[in-house]
């Protein structure tokens, strides 16, 4: 394993990691260790020719020789393998390269075992003084792996100084104490230098690090703008076209005397505006998936329950298509989020249908290992092999260049793999061009029996009293007043209109100035953000004690929020996101007025 290019993190960086450059540094000094043993052997030879066995010196100098070149051979192999990466398990080197250098500290241990000269102080001296310099030259040189370098002091200088303290003489005794409280210090002194290398070891390592991590910030905050900047390019074209279409077919609507021209002039009006409802939702998916705002909720629930409802969604728009939409596997438990789970396979299935024509879409259930795997596969045009990654990107699309909105804006696919980062789930794609394609996305399996939730009591959509219901409205926005008003007003309904909480309490005292029950609103529906920073819940609750009681009422706000949903949901009042289809206001409008006739 090799740490010169910054391939693992600081968090990452292990005790191994240190080791390993500790012998490195150790290996690299090497060179440096041969010159210096072999010029004090030569120096040694020197000085013992005349006094001892020549032959058995040279014996003698042939084992230190040997053992020092079985310390470069082992030096040298680790290098190699660090530089390789290739190191494997360290211990086998840590034995080898320590292994080695205490054969050199033991081939001096005999020097001192064969040639001590007892009787020629000058010889001793000349002894102590080239040992100790060996013993100090490899402070330096061996503490960066303090195993080796007692290895190789101990036995050197543990000899000579049980020499002294054997040979029974004052000065000597004196000499080998010395020696003692010497190979303390030398060791002290390289545990010490040890800790510095070890610690510049872990700094140069973070710095390294933190560099790299640096340099990948850059490139994904580049990338991100570039990103960013094509993302908005390419929202300003789609949002333009559908507003530019809008206010044409409201023109030609204002001139157009022939009744039938002027019901497909509103037809398209109608198209234009849902195509910009629904690229408004899209992009405000997107903007709460990249600020994080969505809370990932992860439980136990029963997977057929998800199925059938998707499928039920999507069946009749499948078969208006001819296309046979078939489901399978529902057996399962799931452990993820089933909300996001679900919106993730609702982008997939309006994928594949806006692009199969003919033929068949699964959406299934699959046991994979211990895990699940929710799938849904076409017999469409597929994808190119070129365009399988780029899918992914916003506004890409293929097989649509003139831009049909019924074809998708090109955001589903962005919005699924967003979706699936948040849960930690694999998405994984096949396809072939002309065959089809399948989306795959593996969550966890629970083995939790559950039950699945009985769904809420849906209420008689009732048209209302005779005469529609009363409804205070209070909006600080002229045009949206006027406009929800004429609506509420056209479905039968009498509406009180209000910029302000205390406009409608003005209006509300002017129309009912006996207190008569018959002129109390039935419903209120408030926007959220409101004249002089006052917001709706506290228009509502100001309200509901100006009327001496709770009024069935709802938010509708622009204001999209996780925090003002949850808000709202402990207040108990639901809250409709502008902006608001007519036949989801309706709906409200008419629970609403449910819960005021009981």
């Amino acid at each position: 394993m090799s740490r010169e290019t910054p391939e693992a993190s600081a968090d990452t960086l292990t005790a191994r990691d240190i080791a390993a450059e500790q012998l490195r540094l150790l290996a690299q000094q090497t060179r440096t260790a041969f010159i210096g043993n072999l010029a004090v052997m030569l120096l040694m030879l020197g000085a013992f020719w005349q006094q001892a066995n020549r032959w058995l010196l040279i014996a003698w100098a042939s084992l230190l020789t040997l053992t020092v070149f079985l310390r470069v051979i082992a030096a040298n192999g680790y290098l190699r393998a660090f530089s390789d990466n290739a190191i494997g398990d360290l211990r086998p080197w840590q034995i080898r390269i320590t292994g080695a250098i205490l054969l050199v500290g033991l081939a001096w241990s005999a020097f001192v075992l064969l040639f001590f000269p007892q009787d020629q102080p000058w010889l001793m001296v000349l002894v102590v003084v080239l040992l100790s310099g060996l013993a100090s030259a490899s402070i330096g040189s061996m503490s960066s792996y303090l195993p080796a370098f007692v290895a190789y002091t101990l036995p050197m200088l543990g000899t000579l100084t049980l020499r002294f303290l054997f040979t029974g003489t004052a000065i000597s005794t004196f000499v080998g104490i010395a020696g003692l409280i010497y190979e303390g210090m030398c060791i002290v002194w390289a545990s010490n230098l040890n800790r510095t290398i070890r610690d510049s070891i872990r700094l140069r390592f973070e710095n390294i690090d933190l560099i790299a991590q640096l340099q990948k910030q850059k490139a994904r905050a580049e990338t991100a703008s570039e990103t960013k900047s094509r993302f908005l390019a390419a929202a300003s074209h789609d949002l333009r076209q559908p507003l530019h279409a809008l206010n044409l077919y409201l023109d030609l609507l204002s001139k157009e005397p022939d009744r039938d021209r002027r019901e497909q002039h509103l037809e398209r009006a109608r198209e234009a505006g849902d195509a910009l409802t629904g690229l408004l939702d899209a992009l405000l998916d997107i903007s709460r998936l990249d600020s994080d705002r969505i809370r990932v909720e992860k439980r136990h629930f029963p997977v057929r329950p998800l199925l059938e409802t998707l499928y039920q969604e999507h069946a009749l728009l499948a078969r208006m298509q001819g296309v046979e939409l078939r489901m399978r596997g529902g057996r399962f438990q799931a452990y993820t989020d089933p909300l996001l789970i679900e919106r993730i396979l609702r982008n997939l299935l309006s994928n594949a249908l806006n692009y199969t024509s003919e033929g068949k879409v699964l959406l299934g259930c699959r046991q994979h290992g211990d895990r699940l795997r929710f799938l849904v596969a076409d017999t469409g045009i597929g994808i190119p092999p070129e365009e399988q990654e780029r899918i992914f990107d916003e506004f890409h699309q293929l097989h649509n260049p003139e831009r049909n909105r019924k074809k998708g804006l090109g955001l589903g696919l962005a919005i699924v793999r967003r979706l699936a980062n948040m849960l930690d789930a694999e998405l994984q794609m096949h396809s072939e061009p002309g065959k089809g394609s399948m989306f795959c996305i593996e969550v966890a399996r629970s083995h939790r029996r559950t039950r699945p939730e009985a769904p809420p009591p849906i209420k008689d959509a009732m048209p209302g009293p005779r005469g529609g219901y009363r409804i205070l409205l209070i909006d600080d926005e002229t045009a949206v007043l006027e406009a929800m008003r004429q609506l509420l007003e056209r479905w039968g309904h009498r509406v009180i209109a209000a910029h302000t909480l205390d406009e409608a309490l003005r209006l509300l005292s002017r129309s009912a100035p006996n207190d008569g029950v018959d002129d109390l609103p039935d419903l209120i529906l408030c926007d959220y953000r409101l004249r002089e920073g006052m917001t709706g819940l506290e228009a509502l609750t100001r309200l509901h004690r100006a009327l001496g009681h709770p009024v069935p009422s709802a938010i509708i706000s622009g204001d999209t929020t996780q925090e003002l949903k949850d808000l709202a949901a402990q207040h108990g009042i639901p809250m409709l996101p502008k902006p608001v289809p007519p036949a989801r206001l309706r709906a409200l409008v008419e629970s609403l007025g449910a819960d005021a006739s009981t």
